[in-house]
This record gives C-alpha cells, sequence and structure tokens, in this order.
C-alpha cells in the first residue's frame, strides 16, 4: 500500500483491518521506522526530534508501555515487541488519545520526509551479475546500499559478511577496510 494512502488509514477515526487502533498502528509503525534506521546516520534531526517527544508521552502518560518501546528498539523487525508494545498501549488506555497521535503523525512525517533525501549511491552497482563459483563481499564499511543488481545469479557460494552501512560517505568512494 502506497505510504501516504497507509498515513491516511492510520490517522482516521477507523481501526485498520488488525482491529487495532489506529493510533496505536501508527505509534508502532513509527517506532518500529525510527528504530530501523537508528544509527545508521540518516536520520534527521527532525526525526530525531519526533521520537524523543513521542518517547517523552509514553514515558510520561502510558509508563507501563515504556519497557514495550525499548524492547522494540533493541528488535524493530520483530513482531514479538511490535505485538508487546500494542499491548501495553492498549492496556495503558492509549487508544484515541490525541497528544500520542499528533507525536506519532510527527514522526511519520519526519521519517517520510527521508524518502526525498538524496541517498548515496551504491557501493556496488550492476546491471547484470553472474558469479559462477563464489562471490564475496565483506569487512567493508559503505554509505547506504552495498551491492544493487537488476539481473543477478550466484551458482556457488554467496557470502555477505562484516559489512556496516553508515550514513557518511566512505572515503574515496571506495570501500573501508576494518
Amino acid at each position: 500500500m502506497h505510504a501516504r494512502k497507509r498515513l491516511g488509514i492510520l490517522f482516521s477515526n477507523q481501526e485498520d483491518a488488525s482491529g487495532m487502533d489506529p493510533i496505536i498502528t501508527s505509534v508502532i509503525a513509527a517506532a518500529s521506522g525510527i528504530a530501523g534506521i537508528a544509527g545508521s546516520g540518516f536520520v534527521t534531526a527532525a526525526g530525531e526530534d519526533a521520537y524523543k517527544r513521542l518517547k517523552a508521552v509514553i514515558r510520561r502518560r502510558f509508563t507501563t508501555a515504556e519497557p514495550a518501546l525499548l524492547e522494540l528498539e533493541a528488535a524493530p523487525a520483530s513482531e514479538a515487541p511490535r505485538l508487546a508494545l500494542a499491548d501495553r498501549l492498549t492496556e495503558a488506555g492509549a487508544a484515541g488519545d490525541e497528544e500520542l497521535r499528533q507525536t506519532a503523525q510527527a514522526l511519520l512525517a519526519a521519517l517520510l520526509a527521508l524518502r526525498d533525501q538524496p541517498q548515496p549511491p551504491p557501493l556496488l552497482d550492476f546491471d547484470r551479475l553472474v558469479a559462477a563459483q563464489r562471490f564475496e563481499i565483506s569487512d567493508v564499511k559503505a554509505a547506504g546500499t552495498v551491492l544493487r543488481a537488476k539481473d543477478a545469479r550466484f551458482e556457488g557460494e554467496f557470502v555477505f559478511r562484516g559489512v556496516q552501512q553508515s550514513g557518511g560517505q566512505p572515503s574515496h568512494g571506495e570501500p573501508e577496510k576494518h
């Protein structure tokens, strides 16, 4: 679903398809989104500030949900912390809370603004890539996407380890060895 359309659903007064309150859904989406890119160097100051405000609202008004938010920060791609946060917010009476809606909306808007930020080019960019025996990318630090291939085939071993992504530009556009 297109992100802007999804935002319309998140901030309507109707429950989403899962039956979850739209405000709680937006908090989960915003917190997962920002936690997933935290430390990458891609989060703007506006995004960081919006997340601090969301955390402050949760800490101040829905204190029993704060531990679940910390769990979500530690594992933003995991379903269990998302569900735990949704449960704690629901139990704490966050459904329909206007202040929580506004802070989540501000954070989602900051995340959507990241789409318009220029991104560094991929470290390795191929139209077609065929690797016969072994293809390895290891021990590099890159800004943004490491490998992009429109058509890729790996017939042997594919190794991708020790790769760190950050928001800073690698020196001379080359990977930095550790």
